[in-house]
């Protein structure tokens, strides 16, 4: 069962996965996205590796998190709908976070 767990995948509350990008992502249409979704500060940060398929898309706030997932989550984004959950912790720590 991949996906189900009794805890042992910690989740951040800060850190969104974004999956089904389409190739022509961009770091810039990302960051404009998850901007408009929450307004104020955007996202702190936005990582999209050379294969465009996935995003991690940091926030400051929790809230700011939340309100983003709750507003983007299967959102069409140019073709395809954007599938979101949130980070691994490991995500975070792998990223260069300093762990806690």
């Amino acid at each position: 069962d991949a996906g189900g767990g009794g805890g042992a995948n910690k989740r951040s509350s800060t850190m969104i996965l974004v999956k089904n990008l389409p190739y022509e992502a961009t770091v810039e249409d990302l960051t404009k996205t998850f901007h408009a979704a929450v307004g104020g500060d955007g996202p702190s940060r936005v990582l999209l590796p050379p294969s465009r398929t996935v995003a991690l898309v940091e926030y400051a706030h929790p809230n700011d998190a939340r309100r983003a997932m709750k507003r983007l989550a299967y959102r069409r984004y140019k073709t395809v709908p954007l599938y979101l959950e949130w980070a691994p912790l490991a995500a975070k720590k792998e990223e260069g976070g300093k762990g806690e």
